[in-house]
């Protein structure tokens, strides 16, 4: 008899381990997913930033050719 309660205590332990590594894997995979959209996101804002200084600096080129020339092209 105690061979076979141990045998059933071995048992349960290991599924009851094996449940808790399932789900830490979880979790782990469930931070990992999250990490992933956070660097999407922050490649995404880089993009726009990197949009809005090139717009920035070409209306700066054509205010500065307007004031320079006074040509109605660049205040269009």
């Amino acid at each position: 008899m105690k061979i076979q309660r141990l045998n059933q205590l071995l048992v349960a332990t290991c599924v009851v381990l094996l449940l808790a590594m399932g789900s830490v894997i979880w979790g782990m995979l469930q931070v990992q997913k999250a990490m992933v959209l956070s660097e999407m996101r922050r490649q995404q804002v880089h993009e726009l930033a990197e949009q809005l200084l090139q717009t920035s600096e070409d209306l700066t080129r054509m205010a500065r050719s307007f004031v320079a020339t006074g040509d109605a092209e660049y205040e269009r």
